[in-house]
């Protein structure tokens, strides 16, 4: 029995060692910054913004991604930014009256503004999840689409349409997939 037990560890051993390997590669990737790659450039420190105040608009956006310099030598975080990869504005709801739908929209507008005034070449988000029967699951209309969120904003939707909840991607901006549903299948 001892030596069955014995044979069974030196049998199972190299996975072992590998799966280790794994969970402290895993473990590295945590405490290291995060890091993104840009054109010409082999990685930059990113930090995720709750909240981000926008001064210049006076707008809170729900997530902003943003590349930092570490090596300045200022106090705090915010003096480190370098530049802006992504805003994001973020809605959740499960409401059916047409108030929760106009809630929804209150995002759109603020979009529009920061691609107006503010002067970042990074993307833009408009995340919703939307708990509720819908006709469709896009917001934005052929207007802008066509105009100042051309090349520039992304749609990530998740709605009912009928029975089902859809994840939908609608791409006005070339860079991600165009248009791509999938149904979301959840198991209770």
């Amino acid at each position: 029995m001892i030596q069955n037990a014995s044979r069974q560890r030196k049998i199972h051993q190299p996975t072992i060692e590998a799966r280790l390997k794994d969970l402290n590669a895993v473990k590295q990737s945590i405490l290291d910054d995060s890091k993104i790659v840009k054109k010409g450039v082999s990685s930059i420190p990113v930090k995720i913004y709750p909240e981000f105040y926008f001064k210049e608009l006076k707008f809170f956006a729900d997530l902003v991604i943003v590349e930092m310099d570490m090596t300045l030598q200022k106090i705090w975080l915010s003096e480190k930014m370098t530049d802006i990869a992504a805003i994001i504005e973020l809605k959740c709801d499960s409401g059916n009256a047409i108030s929760t739908s106009d809630y929804i929209k209150t995002d759109m507008p603020k979009l529009k503004e920061y691609i107006h005034w503010l002067n970042y070449d990074c993307q833009y988000y408009f995340g919703v999840i939307y708990e509720n029967d819908c006709e469709w699951l896009h917001w934005f209309d052929k207007r802008s689409t066509n105009h100042w969120a051309n090349g520039r904003l992304t749609e990530l939707n998740a709605g009912y349409l009928g029975e089902t909840m859809y994840f939908e991607v609608n791409s006005y901006n070339n860079m991600n997939f165009q248009q791509k549903r999938t149904p979301c299948n959840v198991i209770f």
